[in-house]
């Protein structure tokens, strides 16, 4: 009886893994473009982000969480929508999200 409850349970995790695969698949990369080239220390700049595929068409169906942080500078002021520097794109975004005016760096 164990043995046929194990068998399930590993069924049911295989199954969810490999959904996970194929949902995975057709998003490539986050496409990220900054309102300058270069940003001034304090100058408030904004972020655009867009979950494309192989083609750089936008994923019109990704509804998951990105994280987003800086590595030079872990100062940085993030936007307030950025709870614990995650974001969740909904599907109101249209698949781009614009953060307006939100970036600024401390260094």
């Amino acid at each position: 009886m164990l043995a046929k409850k194990l068998i399930k349970l590993l069924a049911w995790v295989t199954a969810f893994w490999l959904y996970g695969i194929t949902f995975w698949a057709w998003l490539d990369h986050f496409e990220i473009e900054s309102s300058t080239k270069t940003a001034k220390v304090w100058e408030a700049i904004d972020l655009t982000i867009k979950a494309v595929d192989k083609s750089w068409a936008p994923v019109k169906d990704y509804t998951w969480k990105i994280l987003i942080f800086s590595q030079t500078d872990p100062t940085a002021e993030l936007p307030g929508a950025l709870s614990e520097n995650t974001y969740t794109f909904k599907a109101s975004d249209a698949w781009v999200v614009k953060f307006e005016n939100a970036i600024k760096f401390s260094k």
